[in-house]
């Protein structure tokens, strides 16, 4: 049976990631200003998985950029897309669809952890198999940039 690409699970890697949709938003925990990042995977040959090669362009992820406030976070993510610098006073007026179709450089990984029931907190368990039940998650992680 071919592999899908729900089923793929990238190794811990440097990938390039297209921006196909930026928005600016509040985080949750700390209220601070951020960038939420829609994200696809490209420029990747196709990788072996299961004896069989898949397709892994166009994989979906979705990046953080938080603080908004950091201009060294900000500008790290800016010279990765080949972008300049900003100065911190300008932070507050970043365009978030000045970001989309820009391509940068990320470490990027399926993470894979058991689901959690929210009540009892222990895991979630298959009745038909008796075994945690598990969810993957493509994950954006640290830019990547020609200093890093």
């Amino acid at each position: 049976m071919p592999v899908t690409k729900e089923e793929v699970k990238i190794p811990r890697n440097g990938y390039f990631w297209r921006v196909q949709k930026a928005e600016k938003a509040i985080s949750k925990d700390k209220g601070n200003p951020m960038l939420k990042l829609t994200c696809e995977l490209v420029k990747e040959p196709p990788m072996l998985i299961d004896g069989e090669q898949v397709d892994v362009n166009g994989l979906v992820a979705t990046k953080y950029l938080s603080p908004l406030t950091n201009k060294r976070t900000v500008n790290e993510f800016r010279e990765s897309c080949e972008m300049p610098p900003i100065e911190e006073a300008d932070l507050p007026n970043i365009e978030a669809g000045h970001y989309e179709g820009r391509i940068f450089h990320a470490i990027g990984s399926t993470n894979e952890e058991d689901q959690i029931d929210r009540d009892t907190k222990q895991p979630v368990i298959n009745k038909l198999t008796g075994k945690p039940v598990r969810s993957s998650r493509l994950e954006i992680g640290r830019i990547l940039t020609k200093n890093s």
